[in-house]
């Protein structure tokens, strides 16, 4: 019996297609299996590489998920797919603009009573952006399977200062003595390995699947961003309220809170964030039971 996939994702860059083509390779080579890809275009596209400013203009929307018009997707409502696999980035600790507006649509009432795997390619901060996630399946009625978190698994201390040259420039690398932006090339051809993992999920036919992957195939966590995520989702929120209290995006009277939020993040990243991993030293000595609970909890998304 033919197997339908669909693979809904947003990307500015293209290194997360590239990551979906590597995952559902082994899928692929099955004439038994058709998937479909839909990208979600939004009314309006969003600038890559951008701008200083316009990059941080998008702040306020992201965190409080406030949704933008996106075209209609091309995918045939009418079949029931047996497998959707939903492909965002994070934007400022939150789900990326395209893909929470699509959540928020009428054509996310796909996802209903449909198993879904979560797959996101970040810096390294992901777990607030897929609570939120999470937050709307558990609205649409969706029966989440997996997550697959890919990463740039450089030093916290050079992704700082690549990614963000990366999004402004569209070039991966721009210092000689500093990796590459983004995730690995290495990572990305070995996501066809958590493409074995689905090729036999869909062929088992064995609903108790579900429940078992997250267990046996938990997501990987890094234990000293918790604390420094669950911080910055309460800044941002706040900071994302006051400017949006300013205007729409664009709005000239946003501008110098954006200059504002912009020295803030470069303080925070500086000074905040060493004392937050501080903070989750102590936490780990004091508390391990605690830690690992949580840590848990991130990894298997229950």
């Amino acid at each position: 019996m033919m197997k339908h996939v669909l693979v809904i994702y947003y990307t500015q860059s293209g290194q997360l297609l590239n990551i979906l083509n590597s995952l559902l390779r082994p899928l692929s080579q099955h004439n038994d299996i058709h998937i479909t890809y839909e990208a979600i275009q939004t009314e309006k596209p969003f600038p890559f590489p951008w701008s200083i400013l316009s990059f941080l203009d998008v702040m306020p929307e992201s965190v409080l998920e406030v949704p933008t018009a996106i075209k209609p997707p091309s995918f045939d409502s009418n079949i029931k797919y047996d497998l959707v696999i939903l492909a965002y980035q994070p934007w400022f600790l939150s789900t990326s603009i395209p893909i929470s507006s699509f959540l928020q649509s009428e054509y996310a009432k796909v996802l209903n009573n449909t198993p879904v795997i979560t797959v996101n390619g970040s810096r390294n901060l992901w777990l607030m952006a897929h609570e939120k996630i999470k937050s709307h399946l558990t609205r649409l009625g969706a029966k989440l399977v997996m997550n697959i978190p890919f990463i740039d698994r450089a030093a916290n201390s050079a992704t700082v200062i690549t990614t963000p040259l990366w999004m402004l420039s569209g070039k991966r690398k721009l210092i000689p003595f500093l990796p590459k932006a983004g995730v690995s090339d290495k990572d990305i051809d070995h996501a066809s390995e958590f493409g074995e993992v689905i090729l036999n999920y869909l062929q088992s036919g064995d609903c108790a699947a579900q429940k078992n992957l997250a267990q046996d195939y938990p997501a990987e966590v890094i234990p000293r961003l918790i604390g420094v995520e669950k911080a910055g989702r309460r800044v941002f929120t706040l900071w994302a309220k006051l400017i949006s209290s300013m205007g729409k995006q664009g709005a000239l009277l946003r501008k110098p809170f954006l200059l504002v939020f912009m020295t803030y993040l470069i303080i925070v990243i500086s000074i905040v964030f060493p004392l937050t991993y501080f903070t989750y030293q102590l936490k780990r000595l004091l508390n391990p039971k605690g830690m690992a609970k949580e840590v848990s909890y991130y990894a298997k998304g229950k």
